[in-house]
């Protein structure tokens, strides 16, 4: 797999801007702390970097031109077992509510 220049730009933010913008943030707010308890502003600020972080990948990914297949997506195979698989369970769902709500 060849490397091109969006691939050199994600690295360099990862591994150069991300930092410095992180070191150069200072403590929290003290408003935002009694908002927010330090175990979910650590959950959603983690969330929030996963989110940009794979966004990127993939718009890098995509401006490049490679197949989606490379990275793991592409259509899946259905044969008839899936098919019947999928129905037993709808139905079997399907009686269980049936079954709630008349009980």
């Amino acid at each position: 797999m060849e490397y091109n220049f969006f691939d050199h730009l994600l690295a360099f933010f990862i591994m150069v801007i991300l930092p410095m913008m992180s070191l150069r943030s200072g403590p929290p707010d003290k408003d935002l702390i009694a908002f927010l308890p330090p175990k979910k502003h650590l959950f959603y600020t983690n969330g929030l970097v996963l989110l940009i972080g794979a966004s990127l990948v993939l718009t890098a990914w995509n401006i490049s031109g490679r197949p989606w297949h490379i990275f793991g997506f592409k259509w899946p195979i259905i044969n008839n077992t899936v098919i019947w698989a999928i129905v037993a369970v709808v139905v079997l769902y399907v009686g269980d509510v049936v079954v709630s709500l008349i009980f």
